[in-house]
């Protein structure tokens, strides 16, 4: 029982900035967010979804999905 291709790690992010458009693979991805106010970008079919988090908050990506993350903060950066 458990899960396979799961994506758990930590990863440091400056402020101010924006991953390109990209979806994991087969990997899962589970994200606890430590610090920062990060927003995820996911696209449903028709339109963008965002997803604002903030610390303490958890979001899970499935594999394949395409999505972004944009940290609009100037000052914090993020921690996951």
């Amino acid at each position: 029982m458990g899960s396979e291709k799961i994506w758990i790690g930590e990863t440091h992010v400056a402020a101010r900035t924006a991953s390109d458009n990209h979806h994991n693979g087969e990997s899962k991805t589970a994200i606890f967010i430590r610090s920062g106010n990060p927003e995820f970008v996911f696209h449903d079919g028709t339109d963008e979804v965002r997803i604002s988090t903030g610390p303490g908050d958890y979001i899970f990506v499935p594999s394949f999905v395409p999505h972004r993350k944009e940290i609009r903060t100037q000052t914090i950066p993020l921690w996951w």
